[in-house]
């Protein structure tokens, strides 16, 4: 957890899984089960990251990096909606060339 009260999970995944989205779903809402009491309002829910390290490249563009995020596909005007930072950021040991942009931080 950070000073702003954004919570972390990092997991290392060791082997290569299909269902990658379905674990930082299931991660996230533990995360969220933990923080929110019965009769607290949504809006109050911390921002929150689930991290995962791999030791392989979870979808095979050879990115040391990949970020996943809720979006809108039909009205991407409305992506404040999804704003929460509710980021899942995805790392790999197996990227070729140079680590870039928000890899490096």
């Amino acid at each position: 957890m950070s000073k702003k009260n954004t919570h972390y999970n990092v997991e290392m995944q060791a082997t290569s899984d299909k269902s990658i989205g379905k674990r930082t779903r299931y991660y996230h809402s533990q995360i969220d089960m933990e923080l929110l009491l019965s009769g607290i309002p949504y809006s109050e829910l911390p921002d929150s990251y689930v991290i995962f390290i791999c030791d392989f490249d979870p979808f095979g563009q050879k990115k040391y990096c990949y970020t996943a995020e809720h979006l809108c596909k039909e009205a991407p005007e409305a992506q404040y909606i999804f704003e929460y930072p509710r980021k899942k950021p995805i790392r790999s040991f197996r990227g070729i060339g140079k680590v870039s942009g928000i890899c490096r931080g």
